[in-house]
């Protein structure tokens, strides 16, 4: 019946579908399911959602419709997604659609705040693909499908954007505890999540713990290389600029305040970082600006 897309923490791609109404049917998770295939990854294959479902609705004929969400990386908004529906008595019905086909068309019928998104989301996706390519080691076009921007950014971009970013620098002072140094990262995956990398002095085999502001719940996991991972996870696009505070305990305690925009301003400040950093991380605070304004138009 149409498409949408998901940026309440992950970005995903919806399928909406009416079934049809026949007697004695009930649609559940045995006989209607739909099976995604990505350029060959079949593994994000959802079954039936919950009627009690927000994408679950009735329409003005009376007919229930249904949404399955097929969740992509930041690299995959190019890549045709083929929708596969099995439903009742071994029927099947097959669709494409992708990421930036839905966006593309967005464009097309819309202007204002609504718009602005769908060109701030196409301009993340097209920029991020090099980020990712140069650190991981693959190429546009062979493993994810090159994602084309709509935007091409200039230096003075690069600029606004860096000034902008400052009132969001990570806050962290190891005081006399044992953490000799906090690393900072993000994972730009379907999620957004920002890693902090706590390494310890030498020789000191204490207990290192870490709880965000209000949790009881230590989030600090050990690596294998010695260090102390801390993750905040699942971050929306309209939520990147909230500050999280984490206790850090070792030896003594510390606080450390960041957010998905501090990387933002960490990237943008830093001596000898890459274009495709500086362009990446450009296009992910304009997306969030277009996600807040978009949000606020609509409230």
């Amino acid at each position: 019946m149409g498409h949408a897309l998901v940026l309440d923490g992950q970005i995903g791609v919806i399928f909406y579908v009416k079934l049809p109404e026949e007697p004695g049917t009930n649609y559940n998770a045995s006989n209607c399911w739909m099976e995604f295939d990505i350029r060959g990854d079949r593994s994000n294959n959802p079954r039936l959602l919950d009627t009690t479902s927000r994408m679950n609705f009735t329409d003005s004929d009376g007919i229930r419709n249904y949404a399955f969400v097929c969740y992509i990386n930041s690299a995959q908004m190019a890549d045709p997604i083929t929708a596969t529906l099995h439903y009742g008595d071994n029927q099947i019905l097959t669709q494409q659609s992708s990421a930036d086909a839905y966006l593309t068309g967005m464009m097309g019928k819309f202007t204002g705040v609504v718009k602005d998104l769908m060109i701030a989301i196409k301009d993340y996706g097209h920029y991020v693909q090099p980020m990712l390519s140069n650190a991981n080691g693959w190429k546009i076009g062979e493993l994810f499908l090159e994602m084309e921007g709509a935007s091409v950014y200039t230096e003075q971009d690069i600029e606004e954007v860096r000034q902008a970013a400052a009132q969001y620098a990570v806050v962290r002072d190891t005081k006399d505890s044992k953490i000799s140094s906090v690393g900072f990262a993000l994972r730009l995956g379907s999620t957004t999540s920002v890693l902090l990398y706590l390494n310890t002095e030498a020789g000191y085999t204490g207990e290192v713990s870490a709880y965000l502001e209000g949790s009881s719940e230590n989030i600090a996991v050990k690596q294998s290389s010695g260090q102390y991972l801390v993750e905040i996870a699942d971050i929306p696009a309209h939520e990147l600029h909230e500050v999280s505070t984490i206790t850090v305990n070792a030896g003594t305690s510390f606080e450390v305040k960041v957010c998905a925009l501090s990387y933002v301003d960490t990237m943008l400040n830093k001596e000898g970082i890459g274009q495709d950093i500086r362009e990446a991380v450009t296009a992910l605070y304009k997306y969030r600006d277009a996600a807040m304004k978009y949000r606020a138009a609509a409230n």
